[in-house]
């Protein structure tokens, strides 16, 4: 029993890692596009109400969900989490779109563009020595420094489990610390200079003051944004292999959620009462006089430095699921090109799923990195980063669904309030990414028309929606085609093997 599980890892790491995936980037980048989400349009207002709503509804759907996967794992054992469990639930061939979608859709798209997020905080950093914008340094830098960040982190993780382990760790306590201290001070800043329900501009704000009207069209607009900063606490079911009891998934994944959602919820709620969207901000908040701009300045860079340096840690993470996808891809031969990614794993084990991971992270970042480079924006990087997201919490919801069906076909015993949370979840997912689709990727894009909030800190005024749009429904179509090709090819060779017996 030893020899099984030497070399593999336990609880505690499997729910740093689970938690290091989650925390670092959501809170972090796509909080600005959150807070932006709920200002009043021709004004410098912004609703409080509905901005801590999102988070709450956010953080309960998501608990709700990762609830409903203790029962979704009950379909059997999974090499692959949820793509394993929805072959379990319905058949081999959905099992297998889902696993192709879910490597080049999720986990290649994701593991693409997270290096680069994470690196434009340790470019604000370098920006605040310099005493600049960000903005003043091409956003081109950013870009090659976070690919080749990105290929480091491949090789990394392709090369020693072991070492990605403890960095997931020390990263755990890494986040926790500063997240914890900007909590406080938040706190602290809004008992000094509270702005609640205040009609008046919060100097100390940036200009945007919180006010009474609850702006619901933020609230829908924001809800995937924030499923986003919770979405990866199922990329522990890729690592199943790795894990002493595989069977503590869901647990590990509900703990995750629960760690990050209170995590969050603090962090929002200071961000809503101090006015602040970036974070760094509210660490830099308490050092407001003229004879304390050095410090001021000091604590901007650490924090800088400490929040790119954390994204990195989400980063390696999701790059160890990402590859772990890829190899189970080339072991059980489900693509194109799996004869000569198996050859390559004959020769070092799990060497066919690193070029594989490899060759879709440099196909893909040449399709995201080269306009964004030549248009010095971050918001085509910042759109994508939404689509795998809206997608796959549909799946999830598909996947409860199914469980859902079988239990009531089958009449086995399920966990408690298994039926009454499965139909929540359901039809909440459903319609918060149903509402995303239409009125976002469709009325907004094609119909209204307007100015896009995509990007973080090299957001384009001119990016429109319809931009949005293209990119969406473009990229979904290119993946299906592919997903499809990759079916055809699969299940064919299965058909000419079995004609032949």
């Amino acid at each position: 029993m030893k020899n099984k599980t030497k070399g593999k890892i336990g609880f505690f790491a499997s729910l740093s890692i689970s938690v290091s995936s989650v925390i670092g980037i959501g809170i972090f980048f796509k909080n600005i596009s959150i807070f932006k989400n709920q200002t009043l349009e021709g004004t410098n207002n912004f609703s409080l109400y509905s901005f801590l709503l999102v988070w709450i509804l956010g953080a309960l759907l998501s608990l709700l969900t990762a609830y409903c996967f203790l029962q979704v794992s009950k379909s059997g054992h999974s090499k692959s989490g949820l793509s394993g469990w929805i072959s379990n639930l319905s058949n081999k061939k959905q099992g297998y779109l889902a696993r192709i979608f879910q490597a080049f859709l999720y986990y290649g798209i994701l593991g693409t563009i997270l290096p680069i997020l994470s690196t434009e905080m340790i470019f604000n950093a370098v920006a605040s020595i310099r005493g600049i914008n960000v903005t003043n340094i091409h956003f081109g830098y950013v870009v090659l420094t976070g690919f080749f960040v990105g290929l480091s982190l491949i090789t990394l993780n392709f090369l020693s489990l072991k070492t990605t382990v403890f960095l997931q760790q020390f990263s755990f306590f890494f986040k926790i610390i500063p997240l914890l201290i900007a909590i406080t001070i938040a706190f602290i800043g809004s008992y000094n200079a509270p702005n609640i329900n205040s009609e008046n501009l919060n100097p100390g704000a940036n200009g945007i003051a919180s006010t009474k009207f609850f702006n619901w069209s933020g609230l829908f607009l924001s809800l995937p944004i924030v499923l986003f900063a919770f979405d990866a606490f199922l990329m522990i079911g890729n690592l199943a292999d790795d894990m002493k009891k595989p069977k503590q998934i869901p647990i590990v994944s509900i703990l995750t959620i629960i760690i990050s959602g209170v995590i969050y919820f603090f962090i929002s709620l200071g961000v809503a009462l101090t006015g602040y969207a970036n974070v760094v901000n509210i660490f830099s908040s308490i050092f407001k006089n003229q004879d304390q701009d050095q410090i001021h300045k000091i604590i901007t860079i650490i924090v800088y430095f400490m929040l790119g340096f954390s994204g990195y840690f989400v980063c390696n993470s999701v790059t160890l699921g990402t590859l772990r996808g890829f190899e189970g891809l080339v072991e059980e031969k489900n693509i194109i090109g799996a004869n000569f990614f198996s050859k390559l794993d004959n020769r070092k084990h799990g060497l066919g799923g690193y070029i594989l991971y490899l060759i879709v992270f440099v196909v893909y970042s040449a399709l995201l990195f080269i306009p964004s480079i030549i248009l010095n924006t971050d918001s085509l990087i910042d759109t994508f980063s939404n689509i795998p997201i809206n997608i796959f919490f549909l799946v999830y919801a598909y996947a409860i669904y199914l469980a859902l069906k079988k239990h009531l076909q089958t009449k086995e015993p399920a966990i408690r309030f298994f039926k009454a949370i499965a139909l929540i979840s359901i039809i909440s997912i459903v319609i918060i990414m149903g509402f995303d689709i239409i009125y976002r990727d469709i009325y907004l894009a094609f119909i209204k028309g307007g100015q896009s909030n995509s990007g973080v800190f090299y957001a384009s005024n001119n990016w429109k929606y319809i931009y949005d749009g293209i990119s969406y429904w473009g990229f979904i179509i290119v993946v299906s085609l592919f997903a499809y090709l990759n079916y055809y090819n699969h299940f064919k060779k299965q058909k000419t093997r079995a004609d032949l017996i």
